[in-house]
């Protein structure tokens, strides 16, 4: 494993130096801050892992570490009006993490455009407190642990059309998860979703539902081989093309 976990971040950094960017997707993508706001002890994984979720975080974290998440929204090309969703961590009674607490943005702001007329959509907890963090339920040895619907909508006038290519692509930073890492010795992840079928969901203007792309942290757990292996593939893929244009000059 850890043959495949150096490979991995190898990649991550050849990778990073060419500057290959993601483009922005149709459909909305929440998962967790990479850059500066990735906790140092996590790695991105360059291309979609197995389940073909990207932005997928690796985490080599020993006991008591304390990881704080900036949770992202990258809003697809339908825009975002409001949205609900949680998180959830040792679903298979590994108990590794405590301490989980979360903090919701407060009237934040998505800019909606860049050059003037400036557009900008404020969105806040729903409900409007500033104290609105939803109960976490902590794991236990036979249960995981959950943080149920994380909820914020827009202050903007529903007259206002915050839709199409003045969104795409656009990012807004929802708020922080940290968590502890309690004993390190199997792994877990961390899991963005929808978990509460009778709440949780993401909503374009109109109040159209969309399903969203979630991104996870595996925590003290390894690549998989075959992620690995894809992101090689598509590394071996990038030289070639780079060979081929030099020849073309």
């Amino acid at each position: 494993m850890r043959v495949f976990t150096s490979l991995a971040l190898a990649v991550v950094f050849v990778l990073v130096t060419l500057g290959v960017s993601r483009q922005a997707s149709a459909v909305p993508e929440i998962g967790f801050a990479t850059g500066v706001r990735m906790p140092n002890e996590c790695e991105a994984f360059p291309v979609p892992d197995p389940a073909g979720t990207p932005g997928t975080l690796y985490c080599t974290a020993p006991l008591s570490t304390v990881l704080t998440f900036s949770v992202v929204i990258i809003v697809g090309s339908e825009g975002m009006q409001g949205y609900s969703f949680g998180a959830a961590w040792d679903q298979l009674g590994q108990n590794e993490l405590e301490n989980v607490s979360a903090q919701q943005a407060f009237d934040g702001t998505l800019y909606a455009s860049k050059t003037p007329p400036l557009l900008t959509a404020g969105f806040g907890p729903a409900g409007g407190a500033r104290s609105a963090v939803p109960g976490i339920i902590d794991s236990t040895v036979s249960s995981g642990g959950l943080l149920p619907s994380w909820s914020a909508i827009s202050s903007a006038p529903e007259s206002e059309d915050y839709s199409g290519a003045r969104l795409d692509g656009a990012s807004y930073r929802a708020g922080r998860i940290s968590v502890t890492v309690k004993t390190g010795s199997t792994g877990t992840v961390l899991k963005l979703g929808f978990f509460d079928p009778n709440k949780d969901s993401f909503l374009a203007p109109g109040l159209t539902g969309i399903s969203p792309i979630f991104s996870y942290a595996n925590i003290n757990t390894a690549p998989e081989p075959a992620a690995v292996l894809s992101a090689l593939a598509g590394l071996a893929a990038i030289g070639y093309l780079g060979v081929r244009s030099r020849r073309s000059r």
